[in-house]
Protein backbone atom coordinates (compact mmCIF):
# COMPACT_ATOMS: atom_id res chain seq x y z
CA UNK A 1 0.00 0.00 0.00
CA UNK A 2 1.29 3.20 -0.83
CA UNK A 3 -0.37 5.86 0.92
CA UNK A 4 -1.35 5.93 4.97
CA UNK A 5 -1.76 8.23 6.80
CA UNK A 6 -3.90 8.44 10.30
CA UNK A 7 -7.00 10.61 9.71
CA UNK A 8 -8.89 10.85 13.24
CA UNK A 9 -8.46 10.33 16.52
CA UNK A 10 -12.08 9.39 18.37
CA UNK A 11 -12.75 9.29 21.84
CA UNK A 12 -9.81 9.70 23.76
CA UNK A 13 -9.99 8.10 27.36
CA UNK A 14 -7.58 9.19 30.29
CA UNK A 15 -6.38 6.44 32.42
CA UNK A 16 -3.77 8.56 34.46
CA UNK A 17 -1.81 11.85 34.69
CA UNK A 18 1.35 11.57 32.75
CA UNK A 19 4.15 14.13 32.53
CA UNK A 20 6.48 12.57 30.36
CA UNK A 21 6.59 11.77 26.48
CA UNK A 22 3.90 8.84 25.56
CA UNK A 23 4.48 6.88 22.76
CA UNK A 24 2.07 5.12 20.55
CA UNK A 25 2.32 1.92 17.78
CA UNK A 26 -0.02 0.95 15.49
CA UNK A 27 0.15 -2.71 15.17
CA UNK A 28 -1.75 -4.25 12.21
CA UNK A 29 -2.13 -8.19 11.82
CA UNK A 30 -1.06 -9.86 8.87
CA UNK A 31 -4.76 -10.63 7.86
CA UNK A 32 -5.92 -7.12 8.69
CA UNK A 33 -3.48 -6.08 6.25
CA UNK A 34 -4.14 -8.65 3.35
CA UNK A 35 -7.76 -7.27 4.22
CA UNK A 36 -6.98 -3.87 3.68
CA UNK A 37 -5.13 -4.63 0.54
CA UNK A 38 -8.12 -6.24 -1.11
CA UNK A 39 -10.46 -3.39 -0.13
CA UNK A 40 -7.75 -0.73 -1.28
CA UNK A 41 -7.23 -2.71 -4.59
CA UNK A 42 -11.76 -3.08 -5.16
CA UNK A 43 -12.50 0.85 -3.82
CA UNK A 44 -9.61 2.53 -4.60
CA UNK A 45 -9.13 3.25 -0.71
CA UNK A 46 -10.15 2.12 2.77
CA UNK A 47 -10.68 3.17 6.52
CA UNK A 48 -10.18 0.88 9.49
CA UNK A 49 -10.67 1.68 12.91
CA UNK A 50 -7.76 1.00 15.50
CA UNK A 51 -7.42 0.66 19.23
CA UNK A 52 -4.42 2.46 20.50
CA UNK A 53 -2.46 2.84 23.76
CA UNK A 54 -0.71 6.11 24.43
CA UNK A 55 2.12 4.39 26.80
CA UNK A 56 5.29 6.06 28.72
CA UNK A 57 8.87 4.79 28.03
CA UNK A 58 8.32 2.13 30.84
CA UNK A 59 5.42 0.64 29.07
CA UNK A 60 2.51 2.06 31.59
CA UNK A 61 -0.36 3.00 29.30
CA UNK A 62 -1.62 6.67 30.15
CA UNK A 63 -4.35 6.63 27.86
CA UNK A 64 -6.13 4.82 25.35
CA UNK A 65 -8.32 6.30 21.98
CA UNK A 66 -9.84 4.84 18.74
CA UNK A 67 -8.12 5.72 15.48
CA UNK A 68 -9.35 5.60 12.30
CA UNK A 69 -6.84 5.30 9.32
CA UNK A 70 -7.17 6.04 5.68
CA UNK A 71 -5.22 4.28 3.30
CA UNK A 72 -5.34 4.59 -0.44
CA UNK A 73 -3.01 3.97 -3.54
CA UNK A 74 -0.92 7.24 -4.58
CA UNK A 75 -1.63 8.56 -7.83
CA UNK A 76 0.86 7.25 -10.69
CA UNK A 77 2.35 10.49 -10.77
CA UNK A 78 3.92 10.59 -7.16
CA UNK A 79 5.06 6.78 -7.16
CA UNK A 80 8.02 7.47 -9.90
CA UNK A 81 10.73 9.79 -8.86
Amino acid sequence: MEGCRPSVTRGIRFVQPARQTLYATFRVAPDELDRLRVAVDVDGSAEREFAVELTSATGETHATCQKLLYVRRRPASRTQG
